[in-house]
Formats: C-alpha cells, structure tokens, sequence
C-alpha cells in the first residue's frame, strides 16, 4: 500500500527533476492568480467605498428619469395647418380692423404678416410668422401628451417607491444681473432678445423631498420680499465669480479645491439683478435708437427732433422718463387711442421693472458628461453631478408664490412640442428593477431628442442619467465581469499547462512506471502519485499567491486609498473629510471559493491524461529510453 508520505515525496521528486518548466509553469500561474486576487481584493474595496460616498442624501437612490417626448409632427408641410394659419390671418385682420375703426384708428392688414405668400405661382408657409405659429399651435393641443396618470399605469408591473415632478420655466422678459449695482444698458441691444443673461433665463422646479439635498446645511427660506432662494450649479457659479473652467485633465485635488472654494464663496451669496418685461425692454431699445438719431443729427440746423424723447434710467433698474414731450393734443390723443386698441386685443403691457435678489442656498454638483452608458471610463467619469443649467427652486417654494414668480415666469407651455418641460423621477428599490423598467418600457430615440420618440405603446424616454447609484451599479457589474474573465482565463491556461507538465512528466517517466507495476504498485496509486504533484503545485501556486496579494495590497493599500478618497471626494463633491475610501478589502470566501474552483480544475486537467498514458504495459515501459 502506498503511504501519503510516500506519495508526497515521489511527487517533490517529479518538481525537482525539471526545474526550467516548472519555474515557467509556477511563475505564469503565481502572476496571474496574485493580480486577479488582488484585483477582486480592491473591487470590492472600491465598490464599499463608492457606496460610502454615494450614500449621502439623494445619490443613494435608484432613480430613472421619465420623460413624454413626443413625436414632432411635421405640421409645417401640413396643408391643413396652412389653411387654418390663414383663416386666423383673415378672421384677426377683421377684428382688428372692425376694433380701430371704432376708436377711429388707421389700420392696414398688410401690416401684419401673412402666414403664406406664392412664390413663382406656388404657395409658400411661412413658418415663423405669427399665425403660422398660431395654427402649428393650436394644432398642438389635439396631441396627447402622457402625464402622470398614465406614468403610474405603466408603473404598476413595477415595484416602485415614489413619484417626484420636476419641471422648467421661463422668464417673461429678462434678467441681468447687476454688476457691482450697476446695470449695463448695452446688453439690451434688442428688445425681442433675452440672450444676454446665460444664468436667470429660467428656473427649475423641483420636488421639495428632492430639493433638500442640495442644500447647504445653514440654508434659510424664510427671506426677504423680492428675494428669491435657489440652489445653483458649480458650473453656474464658476461663470458668476469668473473663474476659467478646469480641464478635464484637471486632477482630482483640484477639482476638490475649487469645490471648496466655490462653496465657501456661495454660502452668504445673494446675486443681484434686475427685471425687466418686454415692454421695458423696448422702451430702453427705443430710447437708446432715438438719443443715437439725435446725436447723429447733431450738427444739422434743418434736423426736427422726434417730439417724444425719453431719458435712460438714472439708477440701477429704474424707469424710462420723459425728457422732452412735445407732440400734440392728437398726437397724445392718437397714442392713447392705441394703447386702448392694444389693450382690448389684449396686446397690451405696461412697463414693468424691479429689483429681484436671488439667496444662494445650496449648490448643485453638475457634470459635463452623464450617459448612461457601458464605457466603464464615462461612467467614472459621470459620478458626481447632474446635468443642469437653471437655477433650482423647490416647489413648495414655488406654489407658495406663485402669484409673485408668475410677474417674471411663466409656466410651462402647453404646446410645449416635445413634452420636455415636465419631467417625473421614479425612485425604485434596487437597480434591478430600475434597469428593467428602462429596458422594457423606454421609447428609443431616433435621430436625437429634437425628433421625439414616444408612441401609444411606450410614451415616455426613460434615462437613469444623473443617477448615481444605477451608474455604479454597472460600473461594479462591468469591473466584476472583467475580474470573471480573468478567472476563466486562468482557469483555461491552468488546464493547457496542468495538461503539458502531466504529459511531459509521464512521457519521461514511463520506464518509472514499469519499474512500478513490475514490483506490485496498483495503477490507482500511479494516478495517486501524480494527483498529489497535481495538488503540491496547486497549493503552492495558492499559498504564495495569497501571501503576495496581502503583502501586496497591505503596502499599497495606503498610498492607493488617499488617491481614490481624493478622487471620490472631487467626484461626489463632499467635504467630508470624516468619509474615507478604503480600497483594500481581501475576501476570504471569494479568496477560498477561487482557490478551491482553481484546485479543481488542475485535478480535472491532470486526470484524463494520467489515466490515459498509466495503460501502457511493463514490457513496453521497460522498453522506453
């Protein structure tokens, strides 16, 4: 009977008699296990640590974003909407004629845009123009847009948790803000424009049990009249305090620096501006035109200035006074008339501008690339911020005043042809259910987000963008597939070289075996004899592999965690410095699981050889040279 002892020794015996190839043989193996164990080790190091960070206030959350795109149908090259652009060009005229013929006013139709004209003897829609888009609108109403109705239907199949609203809406005139307390008329070069204000040309609304996360922890709504609370972005208030944007390449402890510093400058920050509706506007464009007219007839004797002449405010967002008023009674009487006929077409506004602070009360982290996406480097890089550009407002804040806010914004439009100013955030349990609501529920976009995608079936465009959580979530599913690879890669390679070392060592020991069989050795202990060099190799590729993946990651666990705490701290934006990453976290059952899976295979791949080349006879064993 063959001992245990001796079995071990016969098989030290085998290690020992070809030094080069098992080196070779040990080395690739002791290399290639040591990097997947330690990369395992710092996966989940790294997945603790992510969930550390990302579990402050609303990044812990599986979100997805719905939204109703509709389709845009291409109503300008509809004949119907011609027809009826027209008609509302032929039925206003009328009442706009009848309406100045009774204050006994002139009016001309030609005055007003028509919606088409023929070119070359065929007719041409004017898509722009007023009635055109009067028509476009009206014909707009007859398309349903899902709400959210129709989002908590098609929930139903799905666990969720809440249903939070978010919306946009838009200034009805502008605001600039006031440098220093004064107000650059320049800006409003165009009375129709509102292109010169890149921050405060809307607000979003959102949610309050959402608006909460952005705060900042001394945030206070109780403010002055005419003082509106919002949370801004990092992006926003960089532009507001004139910084030059970082670079991409920006490292990590400088964007934390700038965070930090933005974040101080912003906590006692009220950013001044001034309002001014469109009637405003026009009076200070119109001011401007005529003091430019008169300075350029200056020197001329025979020049009769206008006999309306008005005065550019004299303080930050004053009004527009009167400087010389000469015109006569009926010149008075005549603009007085019109202001009646613009008012009953109910065309007219009265000049409206104020003082409006806006406290910043939380700052928004946002990113310049979120896509929901499998390039595990966008998805890094996508952590930490959402994507928008108005300030934030909650909408409890909002509804509260309403009547207030409703002077400067107006709310989102009905016709709103692409269904993207109201939006929902449906917060699930766990990922798996978010993933899935997407995959089966999102209409697919085609051609971009300008051309819609929702259908009867599948109304809304589902996006996880600006969710942190699902975004990791396929991060650590990506990385753990590629560590899964890795282990079958070495699993296959273990097998080719488990199968070559068994090969080559009974090749060269088959007058051994002979000698074997011939005094009385079983050819189960023969197989016995290389299952256990099968298994010496094995365990030491496993032990040195462990020891190393601990000295190793033991050493770099230190340098490596103060990197990824600085990178996840830049990421997530926290200031915490209470929150550190760890990236070195050994497994023992994955560590034990691994090496268990991996013993197995050699034992697999060195079986069928053994049993195969342990047939031949004695003669033919003691015939091999």
């Amino acid at each position: 009977m063959l001992k245990f002892k001796d079995a071990i020794t016969l098989a030290l015996t085998k290690i020992s008699s070809q030094k080069i190839w098992h080196g070779f043989f040990l080395s690739t193996e002791i290399i290639l296990l040591t990097g997947v164990l330690l990369a395992s080790s710092f996966l989940q190091g790294f997945k603790t640590s992510l969930h550390d960070f990302n579990n402050q206030g609303l990044n812990g959350k599986f979100i997805v974003t719905a939204r109703n795109v509709r389709v845009n149908p291409d109503l300008k090259n509809d004949q119907t909407v011609w027809d009826l652009a027209e008609s509302l060009y032929d039925q206003h005229t009328k009442e706009h004629a009848n309406l100045a013929a009774q204050l006994n006013l002139p009016y001309d139709p030609a005055s007003e845009e028509k919606p088409t004209e023929y070119l070359n003897g065929e007719r041409i829609f004017k898509e722009y123009t007023k009635y055109a888009g009067l028509a476009i609108d009206e014909k707009m109403q007859g398309y349903h847009q899902a709400g959210l109705a129709e989002l908590l239907q098609i929930l139903n199949n799905y666990p969720y948790q809440k249903v939070y609203s978010e919306s946009t809406i838009g200034t009805n005139g502008n605001l600039s803000i006031l440098q220093e307390g004064h107000e650059n008329l320049q800006d409003l070069k165009d009375p129709t424009s509102n292109s010169e204000n890149p921050i405060f040309y809307g607000l979003h609304v959102l949610e309050s049990a959402v608006y909460q996360y952005y705060l900042f922890d001394s945030a206070d709504l109780k403010l002055e009249q005419n003082t509106i609370p919002v949370t801004m972005s990092l992006t926003t208030l960089e532009q507001y305090f004139d910084y030059t944007p970082l670079s991409d390449q920006a490292s990590s402890e400088a964007k934390l620096a700038r965070f930090r510093e933005i974040y101080q400058r912003s906590q006692d920050l009220t950013i001044t501006t001034c309002y001014r509706n469109e009637a405003s506007k026009a009076l200070i464009f119109q001011a401007q035109q005529i003091q430019n007219e008169i300075a350029r007839h200056a020197n001329e004797k025979d020049y009769n200035k206008p006999s309306l002449i008005h005065n550019l405010p004299s303080e930050p967002c004053g009004p527009v006074t009167v400087a010389e008023d000469t015109r006569s009674n009926d010149e008075i009487q005549q603009a007085q008339l019109q202001i009646a006929y613009q008012t009953a077409l109910g065309e007219y506004e009265e000049p409206v501008q104020k003082i409006v602070n806006f406290k910043v009360i939380g700052i928004i982290p946002d990113i310049r690339q979120t896509t929901h996406s499998t390039d595990i480097l966008a998805m890094i890089q996508s952590l930490g911020g959402i994507n928008l550009a108005t300030p934030l407002i909650s909408r409890d804040y909002y509804e509260a005043h309403l009547t207030e806010l409703s002077q400067i914004f107006h709310p989102p439009s009905t016709t709103d042809y692409l269904g993207t100013s109201e939006s929902f955030l449906i917060e699930f349990k766990d990922a798996n259910t978010a993933t899935r609501f997407i995959n089966e529920q999102s209409c697919t976009l085609k051609g971009g987000i300008n051309n819609g995608c929702a259908t009867e079936d599948k109304p809304f465009y589902l996006t996880a963008d600006n969710n942190h959580s699902l975004i990791i979530n396929n991060i650590i599913e990506t990385l753990t597939s590629i560590i899964m690879i890795a282990i079958l890669m070495i699993f296959v390679l273990t097998i080719i070289l488990m199968t070559v070392s068994i090969m080559r060592s009974i090749s060269s020991d088959r007058k051994e075996i002979a000698i074997f069989k011939a005094t009385g050795f079983q050819r189960t202990q023969i197989i016995t004899i290389y299952l256990t060099y099968t298994c010496l190799i094995t365990s030491f590729i496993i032990l040195v592999s462990i020891f190393l993946t601990l000295i190793l990651g033991l050493i770099l666990n230190p340098w490596l965690s103060s990197l990824l705490t600085t990178f996840l701290q830049a990421s997530f934006f926290n200031l915490d410095n209470t929150i550190r990453a760890q990236l070195f976290e050994p497994q023992l059952a994955n560590c034990l699981l691994t090496s268990l899976a991996l013993l197995l295979v050699s034992l697999t791949a060195a079986l069928l050889p053994t049993i195969l080349k342990t047939k031949q006879s004695i003669i033919a064993g003691l015939k091999y040279e």
